[in-house]
Formats: C-alpha cells, structure tokens, sequence
C-alpha cells in the first residue's frame, strides 16, 4: 500500500523538479534515491531504432535500475497525454519506469537531472562500500 501511495508522489516530484532548477542539491538527490527506489528501471542509453508507431530500442550504456548495461530496452510508443521527446537515432535517452512496458512517455533529454542525481548517488553508494 505505501508503495502505491509513493509512486505518484515521486513521479509527480520527479516531474516537476525536470522544469525547475531551483531546487538545492541536497533535494535533487533525495528526490533522485526516491525515484531509484520507486521505479522498476532507471537506464541511461543510446535509441538505436525508431519505429513509425512511435515506440523506440535503446541500447543501455548505463544502468542504474532493471536492465544491465549492454541491454536493449524496447520502449513502446507514448500515449497522447503525454508530449515526449521525438526520437532519432543515436539520441541520448533517459528512462525512468514504475511499471511495465516502459514507454516514450518515460523517457527524457539527457539533461534531465535526475541522470545526475542517479550517478550521484551511484558514486556515492560505491565510495561508501570501497573501505568494506
């Protein structure tokens, strides 16, 4: 039930702290480990196909939730209540997922900052556990 009750928060948080830079680093980062524990994926990657319906592949260059780096995510097209990023091929590609299938709609610039809330938060978790 929390879990339910969470995931749109952190989906709306995530939302709309993309069209504002106004928040501190301290909340970027929280609002980047909410988001990790909260989505099914969280990837970073290349589009290496872009289909005609919409829907795209993207070749995993980093992984932060789901799929390993090297995997190919098939993202199905968005819907129309969402306006996502038109997808070319070699495009960078942020995916952020709470349940399957993924969508275009779940997807963004890679200047989103959660990318870099994510490899924070990353660089963190291995700084803490290198002494270990």
């Amino acid at each position: 039930m929390r879990r339910l009750l969470l995931l749109p928060i952190a989906y709306t948080l995530a939302a709309q702290a993309a069209a504002c830079s106004c928040f501190s680093p301290e909340l970027r980062a929280k609002t980047g480990r909410d988001t990790l524990e909260l989505a099914e994926v969280a990837v970073f990657g290349a589009v290496v196909a872009v289909r005609p319906d919409g829907g795209s592949t993207l070749k995993v260059t980093e992984s932060f939730k789901g799929p390993p780096v090297g995997a190919v995510l098939e993202i199905a097209p968005g819907s129309d209540k969402c306006a996502p990023p038109a997808n070319k091929p070699d495009d960078k590609r942020l995916v952020v997922a709470f349940q399957a299938p993924v969508t275009a709609c779940e997807t963004y610039t890679d200047d989103h900052f959660l990318l870099d809330a994510f490899r924070t938060n990353a660089g963190s978790a291995a700084g803490s556990t290198a002494g270990k």
